[in-house]
């Protein structure tokens, strides 16, 4: 904001409707490229938890993870009144940005993979994708398994 930068990360859903709410009344525009836009295929909102929990209960977190499927999906459904629900539970948010922030978020989540798919699919091709991007990028020689990684529940 100051200038001295020219590019610098940021998340699409809180860092640029903030940038945006402070820089376009001084005449600044924002630009955001999102990796997704680059052929990056991103899983956007995931869930993660220890592998011993999800090992030992995993009724327990597939009910948590469709608890939270519903309880996103109603938000997408409902923004207005999700977002009155975030400001009334955290009274030092701004509802105006809370809007703005949570349109951002269901944007990037709803991707033309989630369009095919549905919300929260993870499959064994796409983690073995999302390695073999992440082995390219950083240049590891070793082969990571998706089980060292994830556990999926089906």
């Amino acid at each position: 904001m100051t200038g001295r930068v020219d590019l610098f990360t940021a998340s699409s859903d809180s860092d640029v409707p903030n940038l945006k709410r402070i820089l376009e009344p001084q005449g600044r525009a924002v630009y955001f490229s999102s990796f997704a836009e680059w052929g990056y295929d991103i899983y956007g909102y995931v869930l993660l938890g220890a592998a011993d929990a999800l090992a030992k209960n995993p009724d327990e977190a597939r009910r948590f993870a469709e608890a939270t499927k519903k309880a996103v999906e109603y938000s997408i459904a409902n923004p207005d009144e999700a977002a009155r629900i975030m400001v009334r539970h955290n009274p030092t948010m701004n509802l105006d940005l809370v809007k703005t922030q949570w349109s951002a978020t269901t944007q990037s989540m709803q991707t033309p993979y989630v369009a095919k798919h549905g919300y929260g699919a993870v499959t064994q091709d796409r983690i073995e994708r999302s390695i073999a991007l992440t082995r390219e990028a950083l240049k590891l020689d070793r082969e990571i398994t998706p089980e060292e990684l994830f556990m999926i529940l089906q």
